[in-house]
């Protein structure tokens, strides 16, 4: 299972793109939103661009993937305000029968609890961890997971002349009592 944090964000009118690329790169990457206990932060400067600052978040996922699904990187260049913040997650279910990967998308109400807060709320954060920690339970193998019912829906996805069937979780809350 990976989960990245990220946001959503209208294109902007090309008018405006020009403006809003001047402010944010002289805007500071935030301090709050550094080091969480969902991903590590590190700050570089750049030497060409005016010492301009730029944070890159490489997220935390507990070894539960493969190395080539490591490296999920979020990086925060321009200093662009999102909009709305989501989590986007894709889970591996395994029902012995077969293997799918299903994306959440609607991950607030999966979890009940707003994104946006979450990169600001050490709790929030502690309560995704016990969330995903109760999903994959850390020194378990995969086989002794717990189960989890959902709701999941196929959609086609065409790429070029490449047309592939992804899934998706929707309308699926965890229980309360498990919160």
């Amino acid at each position: 299972m990976s989960a990245t944090i990220g946001y959503r964000q209208e294109v902007p009118h090309e008018g405006d793109l020009d403006k809003i690329l001047q402010e944010g790169a002289t805007k500071t990457p935030d301090i709050k939103l550094q080091n969480t206990s969902l991903y590590d932060s590190k700050i570089w400067t750049t030497k060409d661009q005016g010492e301009r600052k730029v944070a890159v978040h490489f997220v935390k996922n507990n070894d539960i993937l493969p190395f080539s699904n490591n490296c999920l990187i979020l990086i925060e260049v321009l200093g662009i305000v999102p909009l709305q913040y989501v989590f986007v997650m894709t889970f591996t279910l395994d029902d012995g029968t077969g293997v799918l990967e299903a994306y959440l998308m609607d991950s607030e109400k999966f979890f009940q609890i707003p994104a946006s807060e979450v990169l600001l709320n050490d709790n929030l954060q502690q309560s995704i961890d016990m969330i995903m920690d109760m999903f994959c339970p850390p020194e378990v193998k995969i086989d002794a997971y717990p189960w989890l019912e959902c709701f999941i829906k196929s959609y086609n996805v065409t790429s070029g002349t490449e047309q592939q069937i992804c899934y998706q979780i929707f309308d699926t809350t965890v229980a309360e009592d498990l919160i």
